[in-house]
C-alpha cells in the first residue's frame, strides 16, 4: 500500500467489528477513482490504531506532501 493511501484513511473507514479499514481510491492505471478496497488490520496493527487519538479526521495524519 502506498504511504499516501495510508495517510488518507479516516476514522469513518475503520470497522471495529471486523478489524478492517476501507482504503479509498487505490491507485490503478486503468481506473482513477472508485477503487475502494477493504483491508484487514493484521497482527498488532488494529491495536496500534486503537492507541491513536482522534485529533484529526484521519487515523494517521501523515503530511508527506499530501
Amino acid at each position: 500500500m502506498r504511504i499516501g493511501e495510508v495517510g488518507k484513511i479516516e476514522w469513518k473507514d475503520l470497522n471495529h467489528a471486523h478489524k478492517t479499514v476501507i482504503v479509498r481510491d487505490r491507485k490503478d492505471p486503468r481506473k482513477k477513482e472508485g477503487n475502494h478496497m477493504i483491508v484487514p488490520l493484521l497482527a498488532g496493527s488494529y491495536d496500534l490504531v486503537k492507541k491513536q487519538t482522534e485529533t484529526d479526521d484521519r487515523i494517521s495524519p501523515i503530511t508527506l506532501g499530501l
